[in-house]
Parts: C-alpha cells; structure tokens; sequence
C-alpha cells in the first residue's frame, strides 16, 4: 500500500491534512468515513488541491504562493516517461494529453484547446486531438481537417516554445499565428489570446498544448507556471493509472464521487460504495470512460443508484431500469439489465425517438454492456444506452457527398479518433456506391473486441428500425456484443457499429448474412414481435414477411358452384365473363388481409418452418418441385378452410419458384422470378411468360411480361401521404394493375418486336417521397436474376432479357438504370431502358413527340371521317401542359381547347382557351396554375386544387378545388365535340360514373374519344359510351407511338456497337445530334404516323363491317396479331433465309440497313429478338390489310411478294 499526505491550504478549507490508503485495487476515492463536510471535499488528484484555484481563478492575487505539491505532476510525468518508456507516439500519452486538454480549458476558461507531437524528421504537426467547448464544434470542424498533419513553420508561437521549452502567452495574437491558422479561423470563431505550454522532460519536448479564449487573458508568471503544473499532473496522473488500470483515471473517479455527493440525494457512505461498484466492478468498457466527460459520467452514475434503490425497494434488485428522455433536445439515456425483454423494451422505445427526430439533424445512440454484474453476486449484468442528438456541420449535402468532415456533426468529429473517423470514411465513401446495405469487418481493436460496420442508406426521412432487430440476431448468433453505435449522416446515410467480444468468424458471417435480410423487410412486419420472441429465426422472419406480401394476391381458393354456373353463363360474352372474373379476383383479395396471413403463420409454427424448409430446399436446389407432402400436412394442421387456403399460397409459390436472390449476401432488395402457370387456377384467362417479385423495406414491386421477348415501362405507385385509406387501396390493386398495364401493353406492342411487359412499384407508406431510391432497390433485385450468378440456383435454365421503359415518375431514372446495368456488366445494357436522354442515346418521347403523333393521327382521321374541320372542334383534355402528352397535344393540335385539367386545378372557357398562351406553357412545361386568367372571357374560370368556396360566373359555388378538379370530366362544363384524355388515374371513368358522361335528355356530351392516357376508361363505360354513338379509340390502340419509338431505339441500341452507338447515337450535352441520330429520328416519327394510320384504318373498317365496338375490335386486332404471331413463331418460314432476308429489309428502317448492314445486325441481335421483328412485321401486316375474318388463302396471297421478292409490292404494304 501507498501512503500520500495532501495538505489543503485553500482561503475555504479546512486546515486540516488527509491520509488516503491507496489499496492495490487502485481504488482512488477518499474514505466513506473521512470527516470533511461536503463543501469541502475536493478533488484529490495529486497537485489539484492547489492547482485548482488557480485554474479557476486565473486572476487571483499573485502573492498566493504555490505549494510545493506543484512538482508532483512534472515528476510523475518524468516517472511515467521513465519508467513505461512511453512517448509522443503512445495510445496512452497522447489520451493523456486528450484528458488534459479538456481539463485546463474547462478551469482556464479556454473556448478551445489543441495538441501537437513532432513527427519522424523532428517538425511539430497538429494532431488529431483537440477540444472545444459544445456550441463551437460545428464551426471548429470547418477547420480542424485543415489544421490536421499542418507543420509548425519557424516564425510561430509553437516553434518558440519548441525552442525555449517554456510556455508562451499571446494576450493578442501574432501575425505569424494568424498566418499559420488563417485570419477567418479568428474572424468566424472570435480568440483574440493563445497559451502555449510544452509538455518537456529531460530537454526533450514530448507534445505541446495550446489553448485559444475569446477573451485577451494576462497572466502573471506564477499563474503561468500553474497552468504547465495543472497540465502535466494530469498527464501523468493518468499515465500512471494507464499502467495498471488504463479504463480508469483519478480525476474522473474523485470528480463523479464529488459531484453526487454535492447533490446531497445520497449520504457518502452510499455514494462511495455505489460509484466503486460502478468504476471497479461493473466493468463497463474503456471507451466509455475516455469519451464521456465527469459531469456525464457523474449523471449516469447518479441515475444508476437511483434506479438500484428503486429496484431493491420493489423486491427484484437485478431490475435496474431507468429512463431519461427529453423530447425538447431529442435525447434519452437508459439503464436497464441484460435480459433479451428488457433490452427488447428500451430498444424498441429509443426506435420510436428516433423517429421522432427531424432528418436536418444527426443523432447518435450508444450502448454499453457491462462484463460484471449489475449487483453484488447478481447474474445480470447492465446496459446503458444513449441518445443524443446534434447539429450537421452542413445539414444539406449532395447524397453523392461522402467527406465526413462535411456530412457528419460537429460532435462526430470531435469525438472520433482518428482511426475510428477512417472507418466512418471508408464504410461511407463504399455505401454512397451501393444500393445494397455495406458491411465490413474490421481487425481486433485494441480492447480485443471485433468491430463490425453496417451502413445503408435511409429512405424518406425515416432512421430505419433495425436497433432491436439486430440485437435479436446478435443473442440468435450467440454472439457477444459489448457495445453498439448508430451515426446518420446528412447526406443520408446511416452506419451501424458493433463491437463482439472474440469469437469464431464463421458467427461473424452468419450475423452478416442475417442483417443483410433484415435490412429488405419493412420496419413494421407483422411478424416483428414473432421475431423479437425468438418464435421464427431470422430467415423465416426475412421470407414469411416478404413472401406474405406476394401470396396476399394469390390465395389458392377454389371456384364455389355459383361462380362456375355464371362463368357457364357468361362462356359466349367475353366481356360480361371477364368482368365476373375481375369481380371474383378482388373478392378473393378483400377476404383475407396481410395482417391475416401473418396470423396464420404464428398460428402454426411447426407448420411455418416446414414450409420455410420447403422454399429453402427448392431455392438451394436441394428439392426443386417442393415437397409433395406439404399439402397434405397443412390439410390435417389447419382448423379451418381459410387458413388451408392462406398456407397452400406459400406452398403455390414455393413449387413456382424457379430463382432468387435469397440466400446472395449483398442485395439490395430481395426478387424472386416466378412460373406464373398457377395463375390459370385463379381466374386469370391471359398466362404470362414470366412474373417477378421484388420487394424491399419501402416498397412491393412485380414485373410482368407476356412472352420472352417484351418490353413496357416501370411504373412508381404514390398513396399521397401515405394515409392508410389511399395506401391499402393501391395495396389491394397493385397485382391486378400490374397484370392489366402488361396486358393492355401486350395489345399496344402487336405490331413490335417486344410484346409486352410492365412492371410496377407501390411506395411504402412511409416513403413515399424516396421514389429513385425504392426504383434503384428494384431495378437491382432484376438484374440480381437477368444477369448470370453462381450463387443463385436457376431452375429456369435460360437467359432472360428484360427492357425497361419510362411510366409514371420513373421517366428521369431510365439514364441511371443503364449505367447501373452497365455497371454491374450486363450484356445489354444500351438497350436495357428506353426514354433515356439523347446523351446516352435514348430519343425522347416528349421532345420529339412521339406519343402525340400516334394519338393525333386517331383525332385527325376521326375528324376526316366525320367531316370535321378541326379548327371548329371543341374539346376536354385532362393531363396539362406541364406532361410529355399533355403538352404536344396542345402543340400538335388546331382545336378550340375549352378545358384543360391537370394537377394544378381546371381551366376552363367555353369561347375556347388563349392557344397562345396555352402553347406558351406547354412550350415552358408549367401547370395551368400559371395562365394568365386576363386572357379568359366572361364565362371563363380557373379552379385551383387549393381553392374553396369558389364562385363560378354562372353562379356555382365550388366548395373544394380538389373534389372539382377530380371530377370535372363527370361536370356538364366538360362538355365538348372531342375528348382526349392525355392524364389521369385508371378508371377515372367506369360504369358506377359513366352515365354523368351524358346529357339529361340521354345523348353523349362528347363526340369522339381518342385515349391517350391508359385505361382512364373500363370496358363498361366504353360499352356505354359506344352504344349511343360516341366514338371510341381506346389506349391500346391510340397512344403506341411512344412504345414503338422505344421498339426503334432499342434496335439500335443492340445493332451498334459501343463505338458506333457512341459516335452517332450518344448527343453531348449543349451539341448539335449526330447526322445518324437526326436521320434516324425522323424515320421513327414517320413510321410512328404510318403505323397509327394502319390500325386506325382497320378498326374504321371493321366496325363499318361488323359494327363491334371500336373497343373490342382494338382487342380483337391484337389478339388476331398475338395468335398469327405465336403461329409464325413456331412455323417454318423463319428457316427460309431469303424470305427472313426480304422481311427483315421491310422491318428494320432504312437509316439502320444503310449504316450498318444487315449482316452485322443478325450478328449483334439475339437471335430471338431479330426472329421476333420478323414474326411481328408479318402477321401485323397481314391483319392491317386483310382483316379479321381473312382466310388462309389470304395469308397465301399475302405473303408472295415476300416470298417472290416484289420490291414494288411491298411497298404498297
């Protein structure tokens, strides 16, 4: 044992001496029985009892001698440097110095203190340590990366106290300083006086501190010379407790125990037992005691005796729990014991702050687990966790941005050592590259912990939730974590950080693997409490509320006996039997809700692993067609035919699985590709080729085609705000609309290559402003099964290609998805996605008008029939001059315009609108929220969204804009000789609403309605509508021009190769387009008129033959297309090569032939997409011409000119 004798000569204390006995234990708190009252306890760090008045009190009389104590810290210094050999290079003396930089600016009243070590060659750098008072850390991190590895230059203050190893005091600053940290490090933080101090021994400078203050300080010299004492007394304090017990430091253990017993809550003896246990035997991580200052510590401490008393008063003393929250400054402090529901509990809590707290503002959460118990022979250890939140240095950053001294906090950066802010860096600057979640495993840290990261990006302002799903993983993978962090940056990324007692890595990589599917499930599964309990393990968890999102559509319920009677009935109606189909697949979907399933699960746990085992059986190739006696077990385990129904779903999908992602660590979203054969057992009269799943913790997406070869756009789905109302509405149409969009595209795409195709994307209810980020997850999980992997069991056995075009706000991310699937080395990737821009070779559908021609072509050929000048048309567009269609529509057309509704609101004048200035906002792309209303006559009105109780100049009182806007193609104002809708959702007209498209004495309000926009009309309503004489083109037919520029920009996209495309399809951004490109465009928009006149042509023809409704027959031409192609594709006329020859010189432009020859071409297109063009040029060609009710003698006469190769009569085709 040690004895030291410390004589307090304070004006306020006693004059009294102490004896601490200093046990081996190292125990540095003074005696629970020493009679001192408490105002008079002080800190009892060897040197502090006299030092400290001075640092407090650095004005005070000079004539108050220094005690010969003084000299203890420069010995224990020398002593420490001496004995332990340390040096300015030393983990142990630079967190030394740390500590003292703290302290001398705390009693100095220094705003901001700094270190600096001599490096190899003998110049003094900044180093990485440094400290500044809270309010400054935003502002002091502007400079501090500056600052850091900068040379001391010879004219500074730093190089005089180098050479005089004394410390110098700046009562202003020098113009060499000034020149050495830049005039706005002074000008934006406010000093105005520097100290230095050099930490010497034996002539040789180890460090030297310097500290800055606002104020202009004067010191005398023995007030000086208390600063270095004050300064190397705790240097060496703390390098002699490192040494023995490096975790914990005098200073803080005597500052805590002061502090508490200041409060005077607790007596002494109290105190001193309860702050022993916490520093001596809880055994709380070394980290933790370096980076939180005593007066946190001295809270913390305080919090934790409260809560033992409380525990011990209630009869369970193991159950320290304790809550600290404060909403005003978004942060919590919580103490609570080891077991999984406890810490299920506060995790779950601190998941609901973070929640709360604005995305504009970083937050950090820390946790710490005790290795000792939380009591004297207790079993439970303790968890602390911390919240805090803190202001970004630059709160709005570019999201590529990734240098952490502008994405993180002020506090981040302060706080972090060097190597910790590397790793920060380095997970950042991966995960910024990534969609898919980065995780790193980092070498031993010195404590002997492994440190593992785990950064992503969030979605939509929401933090994420995976704290206490983690920590689930973590007690599954029985692993031991001593601590964990979770940093958010401002350019939107999150970085989880864990720190695992040693371990096997093969844990390690388990636990990756699990978080990697945590991260792809919604935060508020069903099934989370399931998972929390430990009920469902990882993967069951990852499957059950993925796949659950699929299933909910496709619940294997029989046909009962009424509704095989009425399809019986309907078997000779094709259009009554496929509404009766509708009405039975949405029935089947009200039936049974998500919430539903997930119930049933738990219901059945052995149930629910058998059928997990089954989908991991068949997705590792273990068991490909499933286990055949599934069935037959969830038949004898359920209790009643719902639930039957509900498993049997998962066993349907399990058995038509043929790939996914599943089981690939780094995904970004989990996809699955699927045999969509089980559709014909639930009522779906139309089989597609191929469906994929896709879904990520913020959305639900499926792809749908109808052959190989196929191609439609990629749709985002918004519920508004996310209301529940709106977002379970889209959630129970998203299968059906998806299905229905690639069926109608399946029509449009008749006479192209790609039949089609749609895919479609439902926001989660929470993300509905992240649309780009949810858009990357899904093209990601696509190109996870298109593009070729090892790793992932394919039972499908053939290469797929898939191409993705423009829809609903997903028409500015066609550019990235093609470098993305360039970048991840897919083979097609020029022609992976169509509406790209000009600089990556895309041909603009809205600049070059390519939808507006097909659908005025239907408008203008009406007209013709109808023997209509069109500068005397009156007519209703819905979709503004702020859209692709829209906008060209007021372009294109010479019509007396009486309405236009878009977005915005409605603009209406029955004399007909401006058209200058209508073709003024179409040509700016603005919403008709910017017209200016001078120009509309008397009659004339604008009704905005916003507007209510709005008086109409007839006397109409609107009370709500949006209601009005919604509905005003239902209004009598709307009534017009043309209708043409170019936006709007789908059946915004149907047959509950189609009876207000008339007039009170029974006759149409519109003549003519050519659709551009898709399916704004049922198939009820268009009955209605043809019936009393309107006529009707329906989408399919009338908007293509968009979906065959996209055909035409896809063959070219595969015809060049990467240096052609680059040369003359590839527009740089500002030039004029490559002659090729401009060519190229114009035969697109030529054959885009030509091919609208086609089909327009024969659909007049045949309903003035057969009078069928002009909408049938759309259908009925593509399925005749459809069903001759399919007999083309499998006939012998594709072996004929000098009739593929003649077919394919019709079919493919002249520009492309000419450029680079149809030999290349063959080459460079997959063989089934060149086959495709070939099948779809003659069997469109062969319907436009000859009909629907054309005899094979037809096809006969039609096809020999191909064959004879009649130049002449081809042309006339």
């Amino acid at each position: 044992d040690k004895m030291w004798r410390i004589t307090s000569n304070h004006s306020r204390s006693l004059a009294s001496s102490l004896c601490l006995r200093i046990p081996h234990q190292n125990r540095i708190l003074p005696s629970a029985t020493t009679p001192l009252k408490q105002s008079n306890l002080r800190q009892l760090t060897p040197s502090f009892t006299q030092l400290a008045s001075f640092a407090n009190h650095p004005g005070a009389p000079a004539n108050q001698q220094s005690n010969p104590v003084d000299a203890v810290g420069d010995r224990l210094v020398k002593e420490s440097l001496d004995a332990h050999k340390w040096d300015s290079d030393s983990t142990d003396f630079r967190n030394a110095v740390s500590r003292a930089l703290a302290i001398v600016c705390e009693r100095g009243g220094f705003s901001y203190g700094e270190a600096w070590y001599p490096s190899a060659n003998g110049v003094f750098e900044c180093s990485q340590g440094w400290n500044a008072e809270r309010h400054l850390l935003n502002t002091m991190t502007l400079f501090r990366q500056e600052l850091e590895g900068k040379t001391a230059p010879p004219d500074s203050t730093l190089a005089d106290v180098v050479k005089n190893q004394k410390p110098i005091l700046n009562e202003i600053i020098t113009e060499a300083d000034a020149r050495l940290y830049g005039n706005a490090f002074f000008e934006k933080l406010g000093f105005k006086s520097n100290l230095a101090l050099p930490i010497v021994q034996d002539g040789k400078v180890y460090a030297i501190v310097t500290f800055f203050s606002s104020a202009q300080k004067k010191l005398t010299k023995e007030q000086l010379d208390n600063f270095t004492h004050l300064n190397n007394s705790i240097i060496g304090a703390s390098l002699t407790k490192s040494a023995t017990r490096p975790d914990r430091s005098q200073d803080l253990i005597t500052t805590v125990y002061n502090t508490i017993v200041s409060e005077g809550v607790f007596n002494t003896a109290t105190v001193y037992n309860e702050v022993d246990w916490f520093f001596n035997n809880l055994d709380l991580q070394q980290y933790y005691f370096e980076h939180y200052p005593a007066s946190v510590v001295a809270k913390h401490v305080h919090s934790y005796i409260a809560a033992k008393k409380l525990a011990q008063a209630t009869g369970n003393p193991e159950n320290i729990s304790l809550s600290l929250e404060s909403s005003k400054n978004n942060s919590a402090f919580y103490l609570c014991p080891s077991d999984s529901e406890s810490i299920s509990q506060v995790e779950i809590q601190i998941e609901k702050l973070i929640d709360q707290i604005p995305q504009e503002k970083a937050f950090t959460m820390t946790h710490f687990l005790s290795k000792g118990t939380a009591i004297p022979g207790g079993t439970k250890r303790l968890g602390l966790y911390i919240l805090d939140s803190h202001e970004y240095i630059q709160p709005k950053v570019d999201p590529a941005e990734t240098d952490i001294w502008k994405v993180a906090s002020g506090v981040f950066l302060h706080d972090k050592t060097k190597l910790i802010r590397d790793r920060y860096q380095d997970v950042l600057k991966k995960a910024s590259l990534k969609l898919s979640p980065v995780l790193e495993v980092f070498p031993v840290y010195r404590d002997g912990t492994t440190p593992v990261m785990f950064g992503f990006k969030r979605s939509s302002g929401k933090s994420t939730s995976y704290l206490s799903g983690i920590t689930e993983i973590i007690e599954y993978t029985q692993l031991d974590c001593q601590r964990k962090f979770i940093e958010t940056f401002s350019n939107g990324l999150v970085v989880y950080s864990f720190y695992f007692n040693p371990c096997d890595r093969a844990k390690i990589n388990h636990f990756l693997d699990l978080i990697s599917l945590l991260y792809l499930i919604p935060p508020k599964s069903d099934l989370r409490t399931a998972f929390l309990a430990g009920q469902i393990d990882g993967y069951e968890y990852a499957y059950f509320s993925t796949v659950s999102r699929c299933v909910y559509y496709f619940l294997d319920s029989k046909p009962n006996e009424e509704l095989l009677s009425l399809s019986s009935a309907f078997k000779d109606n094709p259009a009554l039997l496929s509404r009766l189909h509708e009405i039975h697949k949405k029935l089947r979907v009200d039936a049974v809700s998500l919430p539903r399933i997930t119930d049933c699960v738990k219901r059945y746990p052995v149930l629910s692993k058998a059928i997990f085992d089954e989908f991991n059986n068949v997705c590792t190739g273990k068991t490909p067609g499933g286990n055949p006696e599934l069935p037959r077990q969830i038949k004898k385990t359920v209790e009643n035919e719902l639930d039957e129904q509900i498993m049997t779903s998962f066993h349907t999908f399990n058995t038509s699985l043929l790939k996914t992602n599943f089981h690939r660590q780094r995904k970004s979203s989990l996809s699955f590709r699927l045999d969509p054969k089980f559709l014909g057992h639930l009522g779906y009269k139309d089989i597609p080729y191929g469906i994929f799943f896709v879904a990520g913790s913020d959305f639900t997406g499926f792809h749908i085609r109808f052959r190989d070869v196929a191609r439609g756009g990629i749709r985002v789905i918004r519920s508004g705000d996310g209301s529940n109302q709106i977002y379970n509405r889209n959630l129970e149409t998203l299968f059906n609309e998806n299905y229905n969009l690639a069926k109608t595209q399946q029509k449009k795409n008749k006479d192209l290559p790609e039949f089609g195709s749609k895919g479609t994307i439902l926001l989660g209810q929470e993300s509905q402003t992240n649309s780009f980020l949810a858009f990357q997850k899904y093209v990601s999980g696509l190109l996870d099964l298109l593009i070729k992997d090892d790793r992932i069991i394919d039972h499908f056995g053939k290469e797929e290609i898939l191409f993705l075009g423009p829809d609903e706000g997903t028409a500015d991310f066609m550019y990235w998805a093609a470098i993305y699937a360039r970048k991840r080395g897919y083979a097609f990737w020029k022609a992976f996605t169509t509406g790209k821009p000009p600089s990556l070779g895309g041909v603009p559908h809205d600049t070059y008008g390519m939808t507006t021609r097909s659908v005025h072509r239907y408008v203008t050929g009406c007209l013709e029939k109808k023997g209509l000048k069109e500068e005397n048309v009156t007519k209703l567009q819905t979709g503004g001059p702020d859209g692709d269609l829209g906008s060209n529509e007021i372009l294109i057309s010479k019509d007396k315009t009486i309405a236009v509704v878009d977005g915005s609101g409605v603009l209406y004048d029955p004399q007909g609108i401006d058209r200058a200035s209508l073709i003024g906002l179409a040509n700016q792309r603005k919403m008709i929220n910017n017209f200016d209303t001078s120009k509309l006559s008397a009659k004339g009105f604008r009704v905005l969204v916003a507007d209510r109780d709005v008086t109409l100049p007839d006397g109409t009182t609107v009370e709500s804009g949006l209601q009005f806007r919604n509905e005003f193609h239902l209004l009598p104002y709307s009534s017009a000789d043309l209708f043409v809708p170019c936006g709007g959702r789908p059946e915004s007209v149907n047959l509950s609403n189609v009876h207000r498209l008339f007039h009170a004495d029974g006759t149409p309000r519109f003549k003519i309605i050519v659709e551009g926009a898709n399916l704004f009309f049922t198939d009820d309503a268009r009955a209605a509508l043809e019936k009393a004489g309107v006529v009707v083109y329906k989408d399919a037919s009338a908007n293509k021009g968009g979906v065959l520029s996209s055909s035409l920009e896809v063959l070219a996209a595969l015809s060049l190769n990467d240096e052609e495309f680059h040369s003359h399809m590839q527009v740089k951004d500002g030039a004029e387009p490559p002659q090729f490109y401009k060519e190229y465009v114009e035969e697109i928009q030529k054959r885009v008129e030509s091919n609208a006149a086609l089909e327009f042509e024969c659909i007049w023809r045949e309903h003035e033959s057969t009078k069928t409704p002009r909408y049938l027959l759309t259908d009925q031409v593509s399925d005749k297309i459809n069903s001759l192609n399919d007999a083309v594709q499998k006939s012998t006329l594709w072996d004929n090569l000098a009739l593929r020859k003649t077919v394919l010189e019709q079919a493919i432009p002249r520009r492309l032939l000419d450029f680079v020859g149809l030999e290349k071409i063959l080459e460079r297109v997959p063989e089934n997409y060149v086959k495709a063009i070939f099948c779809a040029y003659l069997s469109s060609r062969f319907v436009y011409k000859f009909g629907l009710t054309a005899s094979d003698l037809a096809f006969f006469e039609f096809m020999q000119p191909f064959l004879l190769g009649d130049v002449e009569a081809l042309r006339k085709l």
